[in-house]
């Protein structure tokens, strides 16, 4: 009984160091909340430095109705294991991630990451649908 209680235990802290499925997805929160606007202005600019960004960032225009948050746990740990790979610091890559479908491409961040540790700058990546990077943006 008592060698059952440590493997399990080690199961649960092994389990937990690596997300998976509805464990990957971040929950809608502030932080969201400045994303999916960000996100918005992306989409539909309505300046031409929103627009620049947009552009820069290759985020294709639409309606804003065409933007969806994601929550399907299979799709987050996909999008925080590229977000994972393409970052210059994967050690400090949590593991959870807000994901934003905006049509063509998703945009992933992952809050508790950022560039230069210290900074308090989040990493927003840009990736097309078959998980190649195409643009990412601090801020």
């Amino acid at each position: 009984m008592r060698l059952c209680l440590v493997v399990l235990i080690g199961a649960f802290a092994c389990a937990s160091l690596h997300p998976r499925g509805g464990d990957a997805c971040r929950p809608r929160d502030d932080n969201a909340s400045w994303l999916l606007e960000r996100v918005r202005q992306w989409v539909a600019p309505s300046d031409s430095v929103e627009a620049a960004m947009a552009d820069s960032l290759r985020v294709p225009r639409g309606p804003v109705s065409k933007i969806r948050w994601v929550v399907d746990g299979p799709l987050c740990a996909r999008a925080a294991a590229a977000y994972r790979q393409t970052s210059g610091r994967p050690a400090g890559v949590s593991g959870r991630v807000y994901l934003i479908d905006a049509g063509t491409v998703y945009v992933v961040l992952d809050p508790e990451y950022w560039y230069e540790p210290g900074s308090q700058t989040y990493t927003t990546a840009i990736f097309d649908r078959r998980w190649h990077l195409l643009g990412h943006v601090g801020g």
